[in-house]
């Protein structure tokens, strides 16, 4: 990989900045309804959409067959560990087939990255687990800006790697049953200076089923362009661009359209996941999510 982390993380001293360190992280994820969502609101809350995924030219053997479509995990100090686990034994029990994520795994350093690789180890795909990065895997904030953290990205495709998670980063992946093919490409997320659809689809096949793999959902016409039938997207946690000006301006979206839910685009469809994680919860169209496809022939 381009970006291996060569050093190990250094352990901070558990003293008076370690204490005020985990008093902020406490209170900042009791503002976010940490407390509550890991709670017993969490089952009943968490919403499970279930769509069809009408694909051209999809074989037999992919027929039937669960998609399910995860994002946003932001796996940190705030987003609590036991959250996560929660939710995701829920995605296990959909028994998915393929199982996709599509950016934010974490909100940290390299100890979230093993975190996270860890929990999704635990969820068995009967054909693949694949992702994609967001723009908070390059750094806490922005890919490029501040908040970045240098081989972060690299660090937390390796540990994903290692956990049997295909990680898309320009790239494209076919998928077999019985000798029959799927096609998944994928992108680094839009803001990161590697944001590259042609790259991801210099090596794919024409001709195949294909469905299209980015965080941002600017993304998405891009990929629709190139051939993807379907695109999945998460990064908006249900909120509309210009709902909020103080996250607009930290966590821009150009299109002000894609906030969460199915989207016909000409030719193409793009769902946006709403994420998992639970910050900015408030309003019904925003609570988390885990959306269930199953394959289709168009």
């Amino acid at each position: 990989m381009n970006d291996v982390l060569l050093a190990q993380p250094r352990q901070l001293p558990r003293g008076r900045f370690y204490r005020v360190k985990r008093a902020f992280w406490s209170l900042a994820s009791t503002v976010s309804l940490g407390g509550l969502y890991a709670g017993r609101l969490c089952p009943t809350w968490v919403r499970v959409d279930r769509l069809d995924m009408p694909l051209e030219g999809l074989a037999e053997p992919f027929v039937g067959r669960k998609l399910v479509h995860i994002s946003d995990l932001h796996c940190s100090p705030m987003v609590l560990t036991r959250y996560l686990r929660q939710l995701l034994e829920r995605v296990a029990a959909e028994q998915p087939d393929v199982l996709v994520v599509t950016g934010d795994l974490i909100t940290g350093g390299t100890a979230y990255a093993r975190r996270v690789a860890r929990l999704l180890a635990a969820v068995p795909a009967r054909v693949a687990r694949v992702a994609c990065l967001g723009n908070h895997d390059y750094g806490i904030y922005h890919p490029s800006g501040r908040g970045h953290m240098r081989q972060l990205s690299g660090y937390l495709t390796d540990q994903l790697h290692s956990a049997g998670v295909h990680v898309l980063r320009n790239q494209s992946l076919i998928l077999r049953v019985d000798d029959h093919a799927l096609q998944l490409v994928g992108v680094e997320d839009a803001w990161s200076d590697r944001y590259d659809p042609e790259a991801a689809f210099a090596h794919a096949r024409q001709g195949l089923p294909t469905i299209g793999l980015t965080h941002n959902p600017d993304g998405a016409r891009d990929l629709a362009r190139r051939g993807a039938h379907w695109i999945l997207a998460g990064h908006t946690h249900g909120n509309k661009a210009g709902d909020n000006l103080l996250r607009d301006a930290v966590l821009p979206v150009e299109s002000d359209v894609y906030a969460g839910g199915y989207y016909p685009l000409d030719d193409a469809h793009l769902y946006v996941n709403r994420g998992l994680s639970y910050a900015r919860r408030l309003n019904l169209n925003r609570r988390p999510e885990i959306t269930v496809f199953t394959l289709k022939r168009a």
